[in-house]
């Protein structure tokens, strides 16, 4: 199993306990960095380095769950391992709904340690990805000009080249010509195209590997589309990488 590109940030005020979990991270090929304290983590805190953090909940000065707060405030997308020798259904149940992945009771197994990291450094390239192609989307939604942002709601409410052309009062050259601009920039090349990049999902195209297998890819949102009542628009709906929920008709309404 290939393990995905990150650092284990370690926080614990226990120097044996630091360098068992850093011998791991050598048998496993990960990057490790230990810190004796959450203040210290802090202080270094860099989120644009990929990886997951494993902190011990009783720690001098900030304990783990204040550290897990503190960085759920900030927006942190590092992934969480909780461990502690004392640890309580409350206290896992507080550790998870504040997001983190697992809890681990001391002394753990080594393979179940192993299987955190690995699950924490998967779901941190994830959400990685998601946010590189969130920034993409909204970078190339910014090079179109109002003209082209309205013919690009247009496309994805599925309205034929004719339609637009009547709407913008072109000729159809014209709003074809505009058209094709707006998938240029967009970087598709069909108004299906372009709602798989607005809202996250995989192209037909792309479905000949895991998810054409039934598998789905786990960083894309739900996504469904109603198909037109009679004279009726084509609408979409999913839980867009790019902000709130995307509707036919607010596109241009999108932002970070």
């Amino acid at each position: 199993m290939n393990t995905p590109n990150g650092t284990l940030f370690v926080v614990d005020d226990a120097e044996s306990a630091c360098r068992g979990v850093a011998a791991l991270a050598l048998s496993l090929d990960i990057p490790c960095e230990t810190f004796a304290s959450a203040e210290a983590f802090l202080d270094r805190y860099d989120p644009s380095r990929p990886g997951c953090l494993l902190v011990d909940q009783r720690l001098t000065g900030i304990s783990g769950l204040e550290l897990l707060a503190r960085l759920t405030a900030l927006g942190s997308p590092l992934p969480f391992i909780l461990v502690s020798a004392y640890a309580s259904v409350s206290m896992a149940v507080q550790a998870m709904q504040n997001g983190a992945v697992t809890v681990l009771q001391k002394p753990y197994e080594a393979d179940a340690l192993r299987d955190a990291v690995r699950k924490s450094l998967a779901i941190d390239a994830d959400r990685r990805a998601v946010a590189h192609r969130r920034r993409d989307v909204l970078d190339r939604m910014a090079s179109l000009t109002p003209r082209e942002s309205r013919v690009m709601e247009m496309l994805v409410a599925g309205e034929p080249h004719k339609i637009i052309a009547r709407r913008l009062g072109v000729s159809l050259r014209t709003a074809a010509r505009l058209c094709a601009s707006v998938l240029d920039r967009m970087g598709v090349d069909s108004a299906m195209g372009l709602i798989h990049r607005l809202t996250g999902t995989p192209s037909p195209a792309s479905l000949t590997g895991s998810a054409g297998r039934g598998q789905a890819d786990p960083t894309a949102p739900a996504f469904s589309i109603r198909p037109p009542a009679p004279g009726g628009i084509l609408r979409t709906e999913a839980a867009s990488p790019i902000g709130p929920p995307f509707h036919q008709g607010h596109v241009g309404q999108l932002s970070e």
